[in-house]
């Protein structure tokens, strides 16, 4: 775990000179996962009350820091490494066209849906906006994808009708399950409970399920993954 500016540490990951890391992370890190600041223009602080984070940055300046940090990311990922970057409706158009920059248009992978559920509040005007997007690219034209490490139950809940749905011999699933489609509901983390105790959490935490189905699908034990 290294405290810091992320840019100084990708720097010194890209130029390989330090000697604690030297030959260890450059080309082989497998998966990138990162969950930026959403240029939200707001202070963050964890449950217990202590400052977390500023995200006041300006539109244009978001997303050149992301454009610095993402070069030197790409150059970090194994060849058949994956990055996730992991945004809201108010960047992720920006960012997809910087992605496609970087990575190529032609290893974009997913774009993922992260779907939730939280109180609605009274007087909208709006649909209620209750997800985030997640974009998959890789470095190369190969890459990792372990879907049976992912597979779905065979058996599913039908949520609009409040029913519950079991797969039989003729649909085209496997007896183990299934690949989850591009769109994931998962409770965020601040309703999600461990050992029956609420945990101290971040306001802008992801759910471990979220992370867990990621870092299954795209890496292999001993592999370096980096958030």
């Amino acid at each position: 775990i290294v405290q810091g500016d992320n840019l100084q540490f990708l720097k010194t990951c890209f130029r390989d000179e330090d000697p604690i890391i030297k030959g260890k992370v450059k080309g082989k890190v497998k998966l990138i996962y990162i969950d930026p600041p959403f240029a939200t223009e707001s202070d963050f602080e964890w449950s217990a009350g202590e400052r977390s984070y500023t995200d006041k940055i300006a539109y244009s300046e978001f997303v050149e820091s992301m454009r610095e940090r993402l070069i030197h990311m790409r150059e970090l990922l194994h060849p058949e490494g994956s990055i996730f970057v992991h945004l809201d409706w108010k960047m992720s158009h920006y960012i997809k066209l910087v992605l496609d920059e970087i990575f190529d248009k032609s290893n974009f992978r997913n774009e993922i849906i992260w779907a939730y559920h939280w109180p609605w509040s009274p007087g909208m005007k709006q649909f209620n906006r209750k997800h985030d997007v997640i974009f998959w690219y890789t470095r190369s034209s190969k890459w990792e994808f372990n879907a049976d490490q992912i597979k779905m139950p065979s058996e599913i809940h039908q949520w609009g009708f409040g029913e519950w749905m079991q797969r039989n011999d003729t649909d085209n699933y496997e007896q183990s399950g299934k690949v989850p489609e591009d769109w994931w509901e998962f409770a965020i983390a601040a309703r999600m409970r461990i050992d029956w105790v609420i945990r101290a959490w971040y306001p802008t935490e992801k759910p471990y399920k979220l992370l867990e189905r990621i870092i299954k699908a795209t890496t292999s034990e001993n592999d370096i993954v980096i958030d």
